[in-house]
């Protein structure tokens, strides 16, 4: 630029001069770093600067694939690299600029498969270039991951992304043997368009390696704290698939490279609870292996797939009317297998997959079904959404059917009033299917509303058909017993969870929800006293539940905000909701429900909460009188029925508590 006339440095006046540096300084928001290099720079710097900046913001702005590549590709320049006068810090400060810009650009894009791709490769190039030769560059891919990963936490746990993360590091690993006096070469990084450069020593590419290693084991741990059990299943299944490939002889591994990649596998094993978590990652890792190797033998044999898949389901529906647990895990695994092995999709085996677990309803077998949904997701992501529309299906045919937690109470006799033949001991309800489902769907819960619209409003309409909106009716939806306690109030952190985010958009749907989770969290305690039932383990876990369940509760008086309990026509909504109140029930769903008292004082509705009296509404002057606070009392309402409900669990969480450790040993605390 220097040469060009257009720009020549004595074109412009020191004032003008000045001005150009004032606005880069400006729109760069003074960074520090770069305000001296920038004080000196000239004309022609000043104009190449303004021209990145201004042609990469709009490219990211206003492009319908916003990429960093080009951005990046400024600054892996060898002579801006080189430059003595700090002109690489000022492209690197544009480019935090295009970054932000990015991160917005993105988020604006509505959460589907398109944007999860997009998500995907910048992950993944930005992985790359962590292996850059240039330290200054790997220190920026460093930055942005961390960032990235910060707006958008799903891409930890995403399959696409693990599995390339650890293809480069097996390309890395794999070269450390090699002679540095040979030519340098190029690693092509597979399933990408991507290759990486060595460094020409050998100290050097064990110190990127173990710097690699080193990130991928932090992203692996970051990934286990946020959704742990699909973090396994994504690197269960990326085992099978590099052992079925032949790339993992043991023929041909090194030390260094068994020590390297197995340190990285190990991360999701050392912070399990219990201990037990190698044995069962090793045990599914073969499992996966074992029926996929026998349907892969089925399908070479001389029968079709139809055939195949014919004999699958009725060894399914066998081993449920004979109420064999034992056959049942084989012939749903095989099932499974069947599905991850085949393209398309076979609509009837989905279904069986998704619905067997109820027609036997043990915890056998809900265990099994949920170690085989993991499967079916990581291997076919394609299929998730039919898949969840089924299982959705599923959940609400217990709900009908009333089982597990959806079951009738049992009245129990009194000691105080016990007769001649009567059974004194306690009944509780079999939950533990449900609940083995539950936490299943907390982590979907947990894992889709950062990347998925459909996935949420499918578990949102599951949530709403179970929740009923009704306290101490005479026949609970929900079991009141103290045993299905921890199902009902995980079920509910499920709701909670949605609520807190930003997924849910303000909406009638919305205040229904929440109050479905109040009218739930309430009606657990309108129901006599109870001792537990449960073993010590079993106690144990429940007490956690119903803790980190008042925590997230105790977190939602600043969700109870104006803006958010009420963003349609309230007043509307009220007259139609008190008109409604006085002539049907509602409940659940549209339509008649008879578990809604009409005759309840404390005015459950399906739309807003009432916090007087349905006489004081119906009069037009009180109402126009109290217009203006509106919002305000709902947030109040809400906010006594929460203190109620905090007031509540933290007594049933001191029963409980004392009854797993009464003697209070110090080794049977719980924190908080």
């Amino acid at each position: 630029l220097q040469y060009t006339s257009a720009v020549r440095n004595d074109s412009v006046s020191v004032t003008q001069l000045q001005e150009f540096r004032t606005q880069i300084l400006t729109l760069l928001e003074n960074p520090p770093e770069i305000t001296a290099h920038v004080n000196k720079l000239s004309f022609a710097q000043c104009t190449f600067l303004l021209s990145v900046y201004w042609l990469e913001t709009l490219r990211v702005q206003h492009s319908p694939e916003p990429s960093l590549q080009p951005i990046l590709e400024y600054l892996v320049d060898r002579a801006l690299i080189t430059d003595k006068s700090g002109m690489w810090l000022c492209v690197a400060a544009v480019a935090d600029r295009v970054f932000t810009m990015f991160l917005e650009s993105m988020s604006r894009k509505p959460k589907d498969e398109m944007r999860e791709r997009e998500l995907e490769d910048h992950a993944v190039f930005l992985l790359v270039n962590f292996n850059h030769v240039h330290k200054q560059i790997r220190r920026l891919a460093d930055k942005y991951l961390s960032g990235l990963v910060d707006k958008f936490p799903h891409i930890l746990w995403n399959s696409t992304v693990l599995c390339r993360m650890l293809d480069m590091l097996h390309v890395l690993s794999s070269y450390l043997e090699l002679d540095p006096n040979d030519p340098t070469p190029r690693l092509e990084v597979p399933s990408t368009p991507y290759s990486i450069q060595l460094m020409d020593t050998l100290e050097a590419r064990e110190s990127i390696v173990n710097d690699y290693a080193a990130r991928c084991c932090g992203i692996i741990q970051e990934a286990m704290k946020w959704a742990p059990n699909a973090t396994r299943s994504h690197l269960q299944d990326y085992l099978n698939e590099m052992v079925n490939s032949g790339q993992w002889d043991t023929e041909t591994f090194s030390n260094k490279r068994v020590n390297i990649q197995s340190t990285v596998l190990n991360s999701t094993l050392d912070k399990q609870r219990g201990g037990q978590s190698a044995p069962l990652f090793v045990c599914s890792v073969s499992k996966r292996a074992k029926f996929a190797g026998q349907v892969a033998g089925m399908l070479q044999g001389p029968l079709d797939e139809e055939i195949i898949t014919n004999k699958l389901i009725e060894n399914i529906e066998k081993a449920c009317l004979e109420r064999n647990n034992i056959a049942f895990h084989d012939a749903l695994w095989q099932a499974t297998a069947l599905l991850t092995s085949t393209e398309g999709m076979n609509r009837k085996l989905l279904h069986v997959v998704a619905w067997s677990q109820v027609e036997l309803f043990t915890a056998e077998a809900m265990y099994t079904a949920v170690q085989c949904w993991q499967w079916l997701i990581s291997a076919r992501p394609c299929l998730e959404l039919v898949w969840l529309e089924e299982m959705v299906t599923a959940w609400q045919y217990t709900f009908d059917k009333r089982l597990g937690l959806f079951s009738m109470e049992h009245e129990e006799v009194s000691p105080l009033a016990a007769y001649e033949g009567c059974v004194l001991e306690p009944n509780p309800p079999f939950v533990k299917p449900h609940d083995i489902w539950i936490q299943f769907l907390y982590e979907l819960v947990e894992t889709a509303k950062y990347s998925s619209r459909e996935k949420v409003d499918m578990l949102v309409s599951l949530l709403h058909r179970s929740l009923p909106m009704c306290v101490g009716g005479k026949e609970a939806r929900l079991n009141r017993h103290i045993a299905a306690a921890a199902p009902r109030f995980r079920l509910l952190s499920c709701a909670l969870s949605l609520l807190q985010s930003d997924v849910l958009p303000r909406s009638l749907s919305k205040n229904v929800l929440r109050e479905r989770v109040y009218s739930a969290c309430l009606d657990h305690f309108c129901t006599g006293f109870r001792n537990p039932t449960q073993s010590p383990q079993q106690l144990s876990e429940d007490i956690v539940a119903l803790l980190k369940f008042w925590q997230t509760m105790h977190s939602d008086k600043k969700y109870l905000m104006a803006s958010v309990i009420g963003d349609f026509d309230v007043n509307g909504s009220m007259e139609t909701a008190s008109q409604t109140f006085t002539t049907t029930s509602l409940g659940t769903s549209v339509g008649t429900d008879p578990y809604l008292r009409p005759n309840s004082a404390s005015g459950w509705i399906n739309t807003v909460p009432l916090s007087a009296s349905t006489n004081t509404l119906s009069k037009r002057s009180a109402r126009t009188k109290r217009q203006p606070n509106t919002g305000d009392l709902f947030v109040k309402d809400y906010i006594k029925k929460r203190n109620l409900i905090l007031d509540l669990l933290a007594v049933e969480i001191d029963l409980m508590i004392t009854w797993y450790n009464p003697t209070a040993r110090a080794e049977l605390h719980f924190p908080g």
